[in-house]
Formats: C-alpha cells, structure tokens, sequence
C-alpha cells in the first residue's frame, strides 16, 4: 500500500496537476524525508507567492490524511530555513505554507475538522479514477 501511495503521488507530478491545484505552482520534490526513515512528506511544491506547498495524496478517503498534512505542515514550518537553504532561496518564509489534501473523497469528519481551523489553509482536492474503457 506503501508503493501504491508513493506511485499515486508521482503521477500528480507527472501529469502536470500543479496548475489544476493553483496556478503557478511548481513542485519542488517528491518523498521528502522528514524524520529518520519514518516519515516523509508527498509533494513539496512552491506557490505562486513564494509560500512552500505541502501535497498529501491518499488513494482513498481516510481522516488520517488531515492529520498526517497537519504534521508535515508542522514540520515545514520548524523547517523553513533548511528548505530554503535546501530548495529554493525565493521561498518566502513570511507566507505560511499552503496545505493540499488529495484524495478520491474526504469523510465528513474531515470536513467538520477544517471548521475550527483557521491557522492553517487546507485546501481539499477530490479526484475520480477513471478505468479503461469507462
């Protein structure tokens, strides 16, 4: 399941979806290691405004997508000089950092979470896969 969220991912890259999440992104990376061998980050990207982009994408609805791109929002944040250093000097490390959730659906749960928060811009991007011959 591991392999099939990390070749899910790829192909957003691949596909050029960046202008259909907002217009001017750019990815920076995919997999992003953010603690030792434990956890990693999708899709970084860099928004039009110079904000870093976290890109979460799930193959199915799942709560924990909002918790798991909580945390890396986190993350990015403690870490923005060393993304900076390590990306893209044009990061602008006084926008705060966009939130995408990619995933086929978003349970209620989910949408009920996003209500209180006001912190953090999470942005919920649904997609269909379409089969052959569909």
């Amino acid at each position: 399941e591991v392999l099939d969220e990390i070749l899910a991912q790829y192909r957003v890259v691949q596909h050029g979806v960046a202008d259909e999440l907002e217009m001017g992104l750019r990815f920076l990376d995919k997999n992003v290691e953010i603690s030792l061998n434990t956890e990693r980050i999708g899709l970084l990207g860099l928004g039009p405004a110079g904000q870093v982009a976290i890109i979460d994408v799930s193959l199915h609805p799942d709560e924990r997508l909002l918790q798991t791109g909580l945390k890396h929002f986190d993350w990015v944040l403690r870490s923005a000089e060393e993304l900076k250093k390590r990306y893209a000097p044009q990061i602008n490390l006084l926008q705060r950092p966009k939130l995408f959730l990619v995933s086929p659906g978003f349970p209620e749960a989910v949408k009920l979470r996003l209500r209180g928060l006001e912190a953090v811009e999470v942005i919920l991007v649904e997609y269909r896969v379409f089969l052959a011959g569909e």
